[in-house]
């Protein structure tokens, strides 16, 4: 660890520096973990609506409709 912590410049980071770049990477986590979990979300919803898109379209009454304006055309 501390190997990656230090420059040629100046053999390493103040512990400020060091506290800011954990805390850059903690943002960075938390911003990916939100991100990940909207996805997820909106993934859920997406195939919730897919769900009952096919059960409307396959909805005996619904079918019935479907053909009677296919045998007009």
């Amino acid at each position: 660890m501390r190997a990656l912590l230090q420059t040629s410049t100046n053999q390493g980071f103040t512990p400020e520096e060091t506290t800011g770049i954990i805390v850059g990477f903690c943002v960075l986590g938390f911003m990916v973990l939100l991100l990940t979990i909207y996805a997820a979300v909106l993934t859920s919803k997406v195939t919730k609506l897919e769900e009952r898109i096919f059960q409307v379209e396959t909805h005996p009454k619904l079918q019935k409709t479907i053909e009677d304006e296919l045998a007009v055309e």
